[in-house]
Order: structure tokens, then C-alpha cells, then sequence
């Protein structure tokens, strides 16, 4: 192609060549939303693990002090798995910790 066309083409693939590399480099947008991105998930995995903690603990204490009726046991357990549920619901713009501000 020549011409003022073909010109301007060539300057946009230059544009958008230079604006690629500056987005993968580290500190660029993508390597940013990368972290970000994986810093969530860290987040999320740690909030997991406190509720299922939680959740064992409560089936624990229902099996070796009985301090806690089967019914009761049963309504811990099932809050805390709709709250965990809650928490990893994805939507469209990822996931969801309530309280996180998102």
C-alpha cells in the first residue's frame, strides 16, 4: 500500500506496537491487572479457609460436646456455606467479597 493512507496505518500499528509493549511490561497495565487479579484470588482462598475452619469447628463441637442441638448445628452450618457461597459468586467484574468495596 502507498499513499497518505498507507502512511497513517503504518503510524497507528506503531502506535498500537508501542502501546502493547508498555501494557505488558512490568508496571504496565496488564502486568498490574495480572497482580491485582492474583492478589484476589490469594484473598478470596484465605476468606475460604477461615469459613470452612469455621464450618469444621462448629461440626466438631456438635460431635464431641453435644453443647449445640443437631438443628442448631445444621443452621450454622448451612450460614456459613451460603455466606462462603456468597463470596465467590462471580459477576462481571469478578469476584465478590462483601465488605471489600467492590
Amino acid at each position: 500500500m502507498k499513499g497518505p493512507k498507507a502512511k497513517k496505518m503504518r503510524e497507528r500499528a506503531v502506535e498500537l506496537k508501542e502501546a502493547a509493549k508498555k501494557g505488558v511490561e512490568e508496571g504496565g497495565t496488564s502486568d498490574n491487572n495480572v497482580n491485582k487479579f492474583i492478589e484476589e484470588l490469594v484473598t478470596i482462598f484465605a476468606e475460604c479457609r477461615v469459613l470452612l475452619s469455621t464450618s469444621i469447628k462448629v461440626r466438631e463441637n456438635v460431635v464431641t460436646s453435644r453443647s449445640l442441638s443437631v438443628d442448631e448445628a445444621k443452621s450454622a452450618h448451612k450460614a456459613l456455606r451460603l455466606v462462603l457461597e456468597e463470596q465467590v459468586q462471580p459477576h462481571s467484574s469478578g469476584p465478590s467479597r462483601k465488605g471489600s468495596g467492590h
